[in-house]
């Protein structure tokens, strides 16, 4: 029995891809949960009739996202190895898609220089070790363009309508996909073999758009959550061209725009390594430009005229593009040039990669703090968290991220479980209005991120009045447990 040469690349395509998920999942619950991560355990871990509730005030723009990872929790738990593994996967299938779209439009060449570049990219490196939707995006984006490139090829209606319905599907995975539909499509009727055809393609994304305009209304009504809490700045433009793809990385931003002025140099002048690209492999040039372009520049435009929509993560949904374009170019050098070039970007990206399988890589410890806390007794203790300064000195998200670690101590300033509501978090009081009902227990663990007198100091004077002592204080990397005895109960 004969294999033919097509069944064999896809075998080889499918044993690449559980080649790149296994790398991916190499400590992947190393690093501790932090505050958009526990957002989702406090989504994923909650009843239906309790999310779909929640839709209604918060995150509906993840809904679709959160929706998948409380059927997968059902079933994997919510550990931060079972909530990451998604997007560990949806990773390692985006750079499979981009193997098959970069083989249809360059050649083998350009697909494994496109699934190679993208998983180079720090923001993907990021995407994959982050239990949000952002790694879900950028696979939906990916399959929309795979779908139009079917749709510029074989012409027929068919592929028109599984367009539309990848189209819609995408936008419900993440809003701002719209704007990578709209790039594609605009880049089908921009270039001149393509325009009678991207006028159709207009059409289908025409349709997914009012198909899912009751969701974008939905989702326009929870406008905050898309952003608006800053202005652009000079910091902006630094996040546009460091850390929107390459995270805090500015030698692996250096060293990708000078690969591709040199590949687009070479391009230019025409000394490409193999012949000219044919006609059906330049169909995809201006979608992917569009792609990667249109939504930078109307996501920007729009934060320039109103409060800023701009978030770096946002635009890992462009990534892919970026990879493809990449290696379109990278494919003007020489053999041996191109793969030194590749060399020398996987170098610059290695100190990303180390740095994102840190214990405190999401610059928190909480799972350091959860452990310490359930090494500890738990008869006649209450905890008291302090309140939140910023996203990351959020501790009482301990409780949602680890609450086995965190069973039977005593939460006196829990008011309402975030299970309970109709939002993320919990609905907790002040410590300081609580403090009088410690005096019913033997041991207070204080846990606090940074000091604040506001709050250490009236903690402490009340503790103090209520006839504890500061037993012991323990320096975590990033967290401070302080453990407050009953005087009574220490010994001389």
């Amino acid at each position: 029995m004969t294999i033919s040469a097509t069944a064999r690349e896809r075998v080889l395509v499918v044993l690449a891809g559980c080649l790149i998920l296994s790398v991916q999942l190499i400590w992947l619950e190393r690093p501790s949960y932090w505050y958009d991560e526990v957002a989702t355990v406090s989504g994923a871990t909650r009843s239906w009739s309790s999310l779909l509730a929640m839709f209604q005030n918060v995150d509906m723009v993840h809904a679709a996202y959160y929706l998948i990872m409380n059927a997968w929790t059902r079933v994997a738990g919510s550990s931060e190895f079972a909530m990451r593994f998604p997007s560990a996967l949806a990773v390692s299938l985006t750079a499979v898609a981009l193997y098959f779209l970069g083989a249809r439009h360059g050649g083998r060449t350009v697909a494994v220089l496109a699934g190679i570049l993208y998983l180079l990219l720090p923001r993907v490196m990021w995407s994959a070790t982050e239990a949000r939707s952002f790694a879900f995006a950028a696979l939906a984006a990916t399959l929309v363009v795979l779908c139009l490139s079917w749709a510029l090829t074989i012409r027929n209606f068919a592929s028109l309508v599984v367009f539309t319905v990848a189209a819609a599907l995408s936008v419900f995975v993440f809003m701002y996909n719209a704007l990578v539909i709209a790039g594609i499509v605009l880049g089908a009727l921009v270039y001149p073999k393509t325009r009678r055809r991207g006028f159709a393609l207009l059409i289908a994304a025409t349709t997914a758009a009012i198909v899912v305009s009751p969701f974008l209304l939905a989702v326009l009504a929870q406008r905050a959550q898309l952003g608006g809490t800053r202005t652009i700045s000079v910091t902006t433009w630094y996040e546009v061209a460091v850390e929107q793809y390459f995270l805090d990385n500015p030698l692996a931003s250096a060293a990708w725009v000078a690969a591709l002025v040199g590949g687009g140099i070479m391009a230019i002048t025409g000394r490409r390594r193999r012949g000219d690209i044919d006609p059906r492999q330049r169909l995809l040039l201006f979608p992917i430009l569009g792609w990667l372009i249109l939504p930078q520049v109307l996501i920007l435009s729009y934060s320039a005229m109103a409060p800023s929509i701009y978030q770096p993560r946002a635009l890992t949904i462009s990534a892919p593009a970026l990879a493809l374009a990449s290696a379109w170019l990278l494919r003007s050098l020489r053999r041996w040039h191109m793969w030194a070039v590749v060399f020398i970007l996987a170098l610059t990206t290695v100190p990303s990669a180390v740095a994102l399988r840190e214990p405190e890589a999401k610059n928190t410890d909480w799972r350091s703090v959860a452990d310490l806390m359930a090494s500890l007794p738990v008869s006649a203790t209450a905890v008291i968290y302090a309140p939140p300064q910023d996203v990351n000195s959020y501790v009482a998200l301990v409780r949602l991220a680890y609450p086995s670690s965190v069973e039977g101590i005593a939460d006196p300033t829990l008011i309402t479980p975030a299970e309970e509501r109709a939002y993320l978090f919990d609905n907790r009081t002040s410590p300081l209005e609580v403090a009088p009902q410690l005096a019913q227990f033997d041991r207070v663990l204080v846990v606090l991120r940074e000091p604040d007198p506001d709050f250490s100091e009236p903690m402490s004077a009340e503790l103090t009045q209520a006839g504890f002592e500061n037993s012991e204080k323990i320096d975590l990397p990033l967290t401070t447990l302080q453990v407050w005895d009953r005087s009574s109960q220490l010994v001389p």
